[in-house]
């Protein structure tokens, strides 16, 4: 069913599919009003991510699709940019991936996926999309400024130099606020107390900078700690899947830190009607192989979306 919701990450999520009896109206209105971009015989002559893009800009601006909706101003409008295109042999359909960009900077942890059939036909559109639009563009401090910030921040020493910062509006959600934040990933961090016979142990963090104040807003783990294992359990389809497990005090959860995704368990309650029982309950021992399913799933997709935009430096492009 097709629904529109804000989350703790400052997010306005929107889903709709083509098999969801609730999305049926706002597919047939998005045909009539655009029959060209539907239109079979156009559909399969061009390539996936103009497909994907058509259906996007239709659907941005139809009033058919009220929930589905990007910020904007009188002097600045959400823009989107492709990620990537993927293959997804289980569904048999292609997924085409944009990252939200406002003001020509990107909006941290946006994410709209077009789902396609094999002729182009649209299949789902899901969406994450942030609002900054009272956060000023233009920073007050050097990069220069915010790597000195985050050198000093204790209690690691880090490799800072060579780390090139992007600008990105980023969420914090203890202050349920919005920054222009520079953002410097993979940080080798390396922790002053040796461990073992004398070694050093390296880790690495995301650093977010605020652009207007230095402050180090957050300190993102990249790396597992001793609390983090990988175990191998059944997924929905009898096939053995590595997973990454959290250790907390004497029970474990499926947690992964590194991607920051944890799996709970909603009891097929209804989001719209249960949304104060979200996220559901923690999972622990034994892993019921839906879980695994989904929790083994999501990670890979996650450390595939976070491999092509390091490789691409999407976010880094200009528009």
């Amino acid at each position: 069913m097709a629904e529109s919701q804000k989350s703790g990450n400052g997010m306005r999520s929107f889903s709709m599919h083509v098999a969801d009896a609730g999305s049926a109206s706002m597919f047939a209105a998005l045909a009539s009003q655009e029959p060209g971009a539907f239109e079979p015989a156009t559909t399969k002559a061009i390539d996936p991510e103009t497909a994907a893009r058509r259906y996007l800009d239709h659907a941005l601006t139809s009033e058919e699709v009220p929930q589905f909706a990007a910020p904007s101003t009188d002097d600045a409008i959400s823009r989107f940019k492709v990620i990537c295109t993927e293959t997804v042999p289980l569904t048999h359909t292609k997924t085409v991936k944009f990252r939200q960009t406002f003001q020509d900077i990107p909006v941290y942890g946006s994410l709209v996926t077009v789902e396609l059939d094999d002729e182009n036909n649209l299949v789902s559109l899901n969406s994450a999309l942030g609002d900054p639009r009272d956060v000023p563009s233009i920073a007050k401090v050097s990069a220069a400024r915010a790597a000195q910030a985050v050198s000093k921040k204790k209690p690691f020493d880090k490799k800072i130099s060579g780390v090139a910062p992007r600008l990105s509006f980023y969420f914090e959600p203890k202050k349920d606020k919005w920054h222009l934040a520079y953002i410097f990933e993979d940080v080798d961090a390396t922790s002053p107390e040796r461990a073992g016979a004398g070694q050093l142990r390296p880790r690495y963090f995301d650093y977010v900078v605020d652009a207007n104040t230095a402050r180090v807003i957050a300190e993102l783990p990249r790396t597992p700690t001793m609390a983090t294992e990988q175990q191998v359990a059944l997924d929905a389809r009898n096939i053995q899947r590595t997973i990454a497990v959290e250790n907390i005090g004497a029970r474990a959860v499926l947690k992964d830190v590194v991607h920051n995704i944890q799996t709970f368990d909603f009891g097929f309650r209804d989001p719209n009607v249960d949304d104060s029982a979200l996220p559901g309950d923690e999972i622990g021992p034994a892993w019921p192989p839906a879980a695994v399913s989904a929790h083994a799933n999501a990670t890979e997709v996650a450390r595939f979306l976070r491999e092509v935009v390091l490789r691409n430096n999407i976010d880094r492009a200009a528009p």
